[in-house]
């Protein structure tokens, strides 16, 4: 039996409810006081916004803002490049090789996280917020894992044969636990929900 389908649907649902749940957040937002906004300049803008601007504020912290650096950018670039490699199915060796890059950035930006909530400072919030160095470990390394078949590395189609079940099921299990907290968390609720509000 062929699961190729199963990670393109996972990727797919999530992001669906990751725009529902903006879709509804934007919503409750401007129940709020009216505001002239201009669309376009505000989603041009999020980049420098979220990789400079908030990266000054970070910096009072050098150790976290090395570390939201990485983590953070990791992400970002990792998003995008997972919806062209496995949901759109871009058959590029490049494209892979930079999620691969970009994945690795990522967890080990997410090490640093976990490191850093192991005794957590009495000043960062706790709560929701301890699981998330665990979701952010689990988004970029079942990515990684999951992209080195189209990097080359691994036969393809290698982590989806019949044999390899027990391998798809515990990758599966991290990309839903890992797009869980990133995608949908991001826009419905929880830890990531700042990098949404933030944007």
């Amino acid at each position: 039996m062929s699961f190729e389908w199963l990670h393109p649907a996972l990727i797919a649902t999530a992001l669906v409810l990751a725009v529902i749940g903006a879709v509804r957040r934007v919503s409750l937002w401007r129940a709020g006081q009216p505001d002239q906004v201009n669309l376009m300049a505000g989603l041009m803008a999020m980049p420098k916004r979220y990789l400079h601007d908030l990266h000054d504020v970070v910096e009072r912290d050098k150790y976290m803002s090395k570390t939201h650096a990485a983590t953070g950018g990791g992400f970002v670039m990792s998003a995008v490049l997972i919806i062209l490699v496995h949901l759109f199915d871009v058959d590029s060796q490049i494209l892979a090789w930079a999620l691969l890059a970009s994945s690795a950035l990522m967890f080990v930006g997410a090490l640093f996280v976990f490191k850093r909530r192991l005794n957590p400072p009495s000043r960062i919030s706790k709560g929701p917020w301890m699981r998330l160095p665990k979701s952010l470990l689990a988004f970029a390394g079942s990515f990684f894992i999951l992209t080195l078949p189209a990097a080359g590395i691994l036969p393809e189609g290698f982590l989806l044969q019949a044999g390899n079940v027990l391998l798809t099921v515990a990758l599966t299990a991290l990309i839903i636990w890992g797009m869980g907290e990133m995608f949908f968390g991001m826009s419905w609720g929880g830890p990531m929900k700042h990098a949404f509000a933030g944007a």
